[in-house]
């Protein structure tokens, strides 16, 4: 196989299918290692790795995804994971108009190329094996995509398989055995044990990296793990340390149904008959044991063995040239990713053209690519928000028969809480092995065996004996009470029933006025005094109206005779306990009247439907207000036409948040919300007390007037300065709760001159303004500085003229919009004064 050099390889030209027609061709910068490093070259080498990029190229012109690009021009770097060479190359292949450059493949010289990459604003797609999770910060690398993951995702899918099967205590073994540029176990455990860390319902009780595997080594850890943990996180890089563990744990008794292990790969195998199949007669030892074990690895090939025998083809032509570059094993190169990062450029460029983006930065081809799905050669490809893949985890387990089987899918989400495990067999299958029941974290009988549970009889004879002869004596003592205590009962519930019985000759009829009788019924009679309800009143089919006591109530007709059960009275007792000021308390029955009658406290409020009605009513005249001014407010309450009304002088407040697009693209849209309610709320407090009328926020734009609805005659323009001089005041020290670095600043503008105002729309109306003194005001913010108020030469004359006692510095001509060039100027504040004074420059 030639021999490749590793700083710098001239163009070739990638053209597997080419296409007719004079299309444009795609320049495709490409970073691996060489082979002639035996600790990276399995992983991330050349002769590993790149043919992939053939397959996937054609799988692009199949697909017809590039039509306008007739070839690809391949270029690549072996730069062996250095990171000098890696942001020498990346500079070089921005300089030199690449589309894109795929790696590097180590997390060092990704985290340095990627701060380069962000200052070029260009294109990097990772392709290595799992990279540290500092990758993830978008801020940081806003350029860079990802077709593969950050450990941290797989310790966080771990966190969720522990949590789910309900384990509290767990033990960690791990082997490192790579090189430390392409590292796995060790960011794995890493972040999974920061996660623990933070996680009070999981402890991890014992913690060992093994630095030699032999049997014996593991052994002396095995002893110790025992009485410590019976659920094990595994992490090893060899397959050795896997078959040796495993004969390790059946030859120290360790495989029974007590003991679970969770073994964390990124090979895209599942279990592996190289985990227990070898030549030193142990095979049954490690079998046994790998029934114990759980394999979370990341998805499967669609189809391992078409993709090597595409791979391998495609090393055999240009411009590969490597017909002896057959030894492609996709479950430890990263020959998979790779290709499916060309085939995620591709996706990514097909929709950035039909956007109108025929050659996009790296800034736009990542956030075009966020939220993209495909089906790539390792499995379906999900692109997140931090443009990087979203991992498909699958937990494979042995049944009992040792054929592999999948037990759970996990789609991990580092931004999302909820539930992504997707059980995929049954529980009784889950456990198979373990005789139908799953470990418990800490068993019956403890880690050494000697702290099982005693039995019954064992732990409370004693107490028993002494019990039973305390019984007797009890139970005589508890007939007697019970018999005493039924028949007080009896005694108590035959008096409190005459307190609900009410006798018929104790209510007195009020006596009548000599006025007409109200026709309207008990609902809907209101008064303001009870006795004069009371007297108004008349009879009906249904109901009479009574003094009980000196108070007023109202009897209910009942037309029939009933016997009441011992429930019924129960329930009148109830009843009559309840009392509150919305309700018409229950006052007992009349057993000896004419007609069986219900006594109820006469209620002078009004029915329960009123009373809410009156605070409902309230609550939206409070909200109406708030939208509207409550003059006009109260005319479409009455269903009054608002007409519009003209103001011949009145004063317009502008204000703008500088920066804020920016500001926004770095929170959230719930942080956004907030942080304007925020900012707001100081301003309606201020606006509060100055004769202001807010008309209306839109986004991090406010308007605000004085001079109407509420004519307050040359006071607008004073109002509206003081009010400006405040809110500066106060924006100086507000602070955004979640970037407390960050500081707030805003553009003022103000204009003094007529206007119209009316009532726009049905269904909300809103309180607008009309007229050109709105567009200038707007124009003096826009055209503004942060932290200054600017002012038309209008406002200017009535400030300082009209009202005295203000102070302005001309800002000089302003082209405004229909206007042409205007004269405008600076509003001072007291600390630009002092300033001036001073000699220092505002």
């Amino acid at each position: 196989m030639r021999k490749i050099p590793l700083i710098l390889i001239p163009i070739l030209l990638l053209s597997l299918f080419p296409l007719s027609g004079d299309g444009a061709i795609l320049q495709i910068g490409f970073l691996a290692a060489a082979d002639n490093s035996s600790d990276l070259s399995p992983f991330i080498g050349w002769s590993n790795v790149a043919g992939a990029l053939g397959v996937a190229w054609s799988r692009i012109v199949e697909y017809g995804l590039l039509p306008t690009y007739e070839t690809m021009n391949l270029t690549w770097v072996l730069t062996n994971c250095r990171e000098a060479d890696a942001v020498g190359s990346v500079i070089n292949y921005a300089e030199g108009h690449a589309h894109v450059v795929l790696g590097p493949p180590c997390t060092r010289p990704a985290q340095v190329a990627g701060s380069v990459a962000k200052y070029l604003d260009f294109p990097l797609i990772l392709w290595g094996p799992p990279f540290d999770s500092s990758l993830l910060n978008q801020f940081e690398y806003p350029t860079i995509a990802s077709t593969t993951s950050s450990t941290l995702y797989q310790a966080k899918s771990l966190m969720r398989m522990i949590s789910y099967f309900k384990w509290s205590e767990i033990a960690l073994i791990y082997y490192v055995a790579r090189s430390d540029l392409i590292p796995r176990c060790t960011p794995l455990i890493s972040d999974f044990e920061t996660l623990v860390n933070s996680n009070d319902n999981l402890t991890i009780t014992y913690r060992r990296q093994m630095s030699v595997i032999t049997n014996t080594s593991y052994a002396t850890v095995l002893r110790n793990l025992k009485e410590l943990a019976r659920v094990v996180v595994v992490c090893l890089e060899s397959d050795e340390a896997r078959r040796n563990l495993m004969i390790s744990i059946s030859e120290n008794g360790m495989d029974t149904d007590e003991y679970v292990y969770l073994m964390v790969e990124s090979r895209r195998a599942g279990f592996s008959t190289t985990f227990w199949n070898g030549t030193d007669g142990k095979n049954d030892l490690a079998l046994r044991a790998a029934r114990k074990f759980f394999v979370m690895d990341n998805q499967k090939y669609n189809d391992t063995t078409t993709f090597v025998q595409e791979v391998q083809t495609a090393f055999s032509r240009p411009p590969f040239n490597c017909p002896n570059c057959t030894n492609i094993s996709p479950t430890i190169s990263q020959v998979g990713p790779l290709g499916d990062a060309l085939l995620l450029y591709a996706y990514a460029l097909n929709r950035s053209i039909a956007a109108g983006i025929p050659n996009p930065t790296g800034t736009q081809f990542c956030n075009i690519a966020k939220g993209m799905e495909f089906l790539g050669f390792t499995g379906k490809v999900i692109v997140n928000q931090n443009t990087t893949r979203t991992p498909i985890f699958v937990v494979y387990n042995l049944d009992t028969a040792d054929k592999e089987f999948p037990v759970m899918q996990i789609a991990e989400d580092l931004d999302d809480s909820s539930d992504r495990i997707t059980l995929t067999a049954p529980e009784s299958k889950i456990w198979g092995t373990w005789g139908g029941t799953a470990p418990l974290s800490t068993p019956l009988c403890g880690f050494t065996g000697t702290d099982c549970p005693k039995s019954f009889t064992d732990q409370y004879l004693a107490i028993i004996l002494g019990c039973t002869a305390a019984a007797l004596v009890l139970i005589i003592a508890v007939i007697s009470t019970i018999v005493f205590l039924v028949r007080s009962k009896r005694l108590e519930e035959e008096r409190l029933n005459q307190l609900w019985q009410v006798h018929f000759a104790t209510l007195v009829k009020p006596p009548q006025k000599n006025t007409m009788h109200s026709s309207r019924s008990l609902q809907s009679t209101v008064t303001t005094s009870t006795k004069v309800t009371i007297n108004s009143k008349k009879d009906t089919e249904r109901h009479s109206f009574y003094f009980l006591n000196n108070d007023s109530v109202v009897a209910r007709k009942h037309n029939f005779r009933a016997v009441f059960t011992k429930n019924d009275r129960a329930m009148f007792r109830k009843m009559r306990n309840v009392d509150h000021d919305n309700l018409c308390k229950f006052i007992g029955l009349s057993l000896d009247s004419p007609t069986l009658i219900s006594v109820w406290r006469y209620c002078s409020r009004g029915s329960l439907q009123d009373v809410i009605a009156k605070e409902e009513k309230k609550r939206s005249d409070v909200l109406l207000y708030r939208m509207l001014p409550k003059q006009v407010a109260e005319k479409l309450k009455l269903g009054q036409s608002v007409e519009p009304e003209t103001f011949d002088c009145v004063t317009i407040f502008f204000s703008d948040v500088v920066s804020f697009t920016t500001l926004a693209s770095r929170c959230t849209p719930l942080q956004v919300v907030n942080l304007l309610n925020d900012l707001y709320t100081t301003f309606d407090a201020i606006i509060e007390q100055h004769d202001v009328y807010k008309v209306e926020t839109i986004g991090d734009g406010y308007l605000c007037v004085s001079g109407l609805p509420h004519r307050n005659g040359n006071e607008h323009a004073k109002e509206i300065s003081s009010m400006s001089f405040a809110l500066l005041k106060a924006i100086k020290t507000f602070r955004v709760p979640h970037l407390p670095k960050e500081r707030i600043n805003i553009r003022v503008g103000l204009h003094t001159g007529p206007v119209v105002t009316g009532v726009v729309g049905m269904t909300m109306p809103r309180y607008c303004l009309f007229g050109d003194s709105v567009n200038t005001a707007s124009r003096m913010e826009s055209n503004g500085k942060p932290g200054r108020v600017h002012i038309s030469t209008e406002c200017k004359n009535f400030l300082t003229d009209t009202i005295g006692g203000y102070q302005t510095e001309p800002r000089g001509e302003v082209i405004v919009k229909g206007k042409g060039a205007v004269q405008t100027y600076w509003l001072l504040t007291d600390d630009e004064i002092e300033a001036k004074n001073d000699g220092e420059s505002v």
